[in-house]
């Protein structure tokens, strides 16, 4: 507890200004149902959410402000496809490459507009751990 402290982590009764746990999901994707991306190609048409929309997780949950992506499993070992790419305004997409261990850290708001490629084979599997802040003088 003493090391998580030190890295913000911390008891939002106690320590205001830290981060606090929101929610988790432990992921397992797969390649979607074949024709799902090319009749719904930004993964979001006709309410058919698919994991692969570019979204920003604030806007999905206002308490989210710090994320966080543990990889599980590697690309190209465990998986082809399932690129994380955040989408800049530039219109470029800036790749992470998945590897086992590899953590991703990111601040949840709307500069970080994101989305996961369509997985072509195999498994990826993540851990993502969303956090909120904790403001000074709520307890």
């Amino acid at each position: 507890a003493r090391e998580a402290g030190k890295q913000g982590f911390t008891d939002p009764a106690t320590s205001p200004g830290g981060l606090s746990v929101n929610n988790a999901l432990l992921a397992r994707l797969r390649t979607p149902s074949e024709g799902s991306t090319e009749t719904n190609p930004l993964g979001a048409g006709a309410g058919n959410y698919g994991y692969w929309a570019p979204h920003v997780d604030k806007a999905n949950v206002q308490g989210y402000d710090v994320t966080a992506v543990l990889y599980l499993s590697t690309a190209g070992e465990h998986f082809e496809g399932g690129e994380f790419a955040f989408n800049d305004e530039d219109g470029f997409d800036r790749l992470v490459e998945a590897r086992a261990g590899r953590l991703l850290l990111f601040d949840s708001g709307f500069d970080n507009l994101h989305q996961v490629y369509p997985v072509r084979s195999g498994e990826r599997l993540a851990l993502s751990v969303w956090f909120s802040r904790c403001e000074i003088g709520r307890a």
